[in-house]
């Protein structure tokens, strides 16, 4: 699954769990800096007031791109 955050940041992994607030525990996450940079960062856990969009790992392509032209044009 894919994940944005209120930064910007885009992050890819596994849903292992989640809560009310929409705390998420994703396995194997990478963060997505550009269109072909990956950080692999392992299991995290996301606080859910910073995220901003959940979707299938599918829309990959489009929100990478989505998000790498709003950061030129900041």
């Amino acid at each position: 699954m894919l994940v944005r955050l209120k930064n910007r940041r885009i992050l890819r992994g596994k849903l292992e769990g989640f809560d009310e607030h929409l705390n998420l525990v994703l396995k194997d996450a990478e963060y997505l800096s550009g269109s072909s940079d990956v950080k692999k960062l392992g299991s995290i856990i996301l606080r859910g007031d910073n995220i901003v969009t959940v979707s299938p790992r599918e829309l990959q392509n489009t929100m990478c791109t989505q998000c790498s032209s709003k950061r030129k044009s900041a």
